[in-house]
């Protein structure tokens, strides 16, 4: 506060000359006082610099009680970090609340330390969840110059194909004795030939061979074609060397088959093995020669899942995706009165899972009644209702007892008398 801003400098003038005079005590104990009313933290001086305490930069410690009420009052006054960066920066901290930087950050600021996170969620085992991929892969051998370490992760060309993928991952292994790098590959453009040699992109003196002494069928050379087949009929392969092979006949050439096609390349077969053909159902007497493999073979795995079945009791029957699961079934009402059924309201709409119901059910004589979520879904008009003081057992669950009611209840309330049609209308309606 600069010196020409203070009232104490102007309280002499303002007292007229004879109070000058007659009282000078008088005057300097009313200008002392003004004078300690503009000291720091004083009404005077506070009053002055309102706008420089609102600012938490340049507020007086003493203030930081009130900023700390009003804008962090649910962090500890023991706090390790400075409150007045804490106060200026909590807009930041409140927005990334419930996050994890949110939590490493109280954490430094309560103990100066830091947190690791776990989620139970990693290691809970989960039915049907598995995430399953169909792999296509290589096998590399000599001649070479490339290593497994060079090729990962790397883009890779066939020099004779011009192909191109993607090096996943590689895993060594044996193949007829041999050992041998298979790459996985992704993102792959183009065919991979047998024996071609497939180099790094960027570098084609960095290369392997793609190995081809056994693998899935990719073609065979026909030595005897046999007689009476026709095109498309189905074929199995059967060879020494390999197993799970399969074809059709293509074309035919007079009576003798002529050319053949493979619907399913099967696995572990070698170039030159023999092949010989289970009869067809207008031919026999064929065989084949293997000329070329594939280093590529499909998996077919299943990716089925269970979902479906959720909530279903496990070793419940033939019947158990109907018994058990609620969403298969609607709301039935069953009033049994010395074991015999004096009403029975069976409304089939299925449930619907994560759905909130009312469900209000009437009960007189004559006059059974079924509302949900405000309609009425059944009646009977015709049953006894069992003597006051005998209801021995009322359950949510098939009438059998066998199965359990799937389902969180809220509230279940009961009345002594039958509500009307409105009434329960009313009281089902969401």
């Amino acid at each position: 506060m600069t010196t020409n801003s203070k009232i104490s400098n102007f309280v002499e003038n303002q007292f007229p000359s004879f109070i000058r005079d007659d009282g000078p005590n008088f005057v300097a104990f009313v200008k002392a006082y003004y004078q300690w009313m503009e000291q720091a933290n004083n009404a005077i001086e506070v009053s002055k610099n309102l706008l420089t305490y609102q600012d938490i930069d340049t507020t007086y410690d003493k203030y930081l009680e009130y900023f700390h009420r009003e804008i962090i009052g649910s962090i500890p006054r023991s706090t390790l970090a400075d409150k007045q960066k804490l106060i200026k920066h909590i807009k930041d901290v409140y927005r990334s609340r419930g996050s994890e930087l949110s939590y490493q950050l109280l954490f430094r600021l309560l103990y100066n330390e830091e947190i690791t996170f776990y989620y139970p969620g990693q290691d809970i085992l989960r039915a049907s969840d598995g995430r399953w991929v169909q792999e296509n892969s290589i096998r590399i051998s000599a001649p070479r110059t490339a290593t497994a370490a060079q090729l990962e992760n790397k883009n890779i060309v066939g020099l004779t194909s011009g192909a191109i993928a993607r090096v996943d991952k590689v895993i060594q292994t044996t193949s007829g004795g041999i050992l041998v790098d298979e790459l996985f590959l992704l993102d792959i453009i183009g065919t991979f030939e047998d024996g071609e040699r497939v180099a790094l992109s960027t570098d084609s003196s960095v290369y392997a061979s793609v190995f081809s002494i056994s693998g899935p069928l990719q073609g065979v050379n026909i030595i005897s074609g046999g007689a009476f087949h026709q095109i498309d009929d189905a074929l199995v392969y059967t060879s020494a060397s390999g197993a799970g092979a399969n074809g059709a006949v293509l074309e035919v050439s007079g009576s003798s088959a002529a050319q053949w096609y493979i619907a399913n390349g099967g696995s572990g077969y070698t170039t030159g093995a023999s092949i010989t053909v289970n009869d067809g159902p207008t031919g026999t007497g064929t065989s084949f020669i293997i000329s070329t493999i594939s280093d590529t073979e499909d998996l077919n795995i299943n990716i089925d899942r269970i979902l479906p079945m959720a909530s279903v009791i496990i070793n419940t029957g033939p019947t158990f995706v109907s018994l058990g699961a609620n969403t298969s079934v609607g709301w039935n009402l069953i009033l049994t009165v010395g074991g015999v059924n004096q009403a029975v309201i069976q409304e089939n709409t299925p449930v619907v899972e994560n759905q909130i119901y009312k469900v209000a059910i009437k009960y007189n004589i004559n006059d059974f009644k079924m509302y949900v979520n405000g309609s009425q879904v059944g009646a009977d008009i015709s049953g006894s209702t069992y003597a006051g003081g005998t209801l021995s057992r009322l359950a949510l669950d098939v009438a059998s007892g066998s199965l359990p009611f799937y389902g969180n209840v809220k509230q279940l309330i009961v009345f002594p008398t039958a509500l009307s049609n409105t009434e329960l209308a009313a009281l089902t309606t969401l």
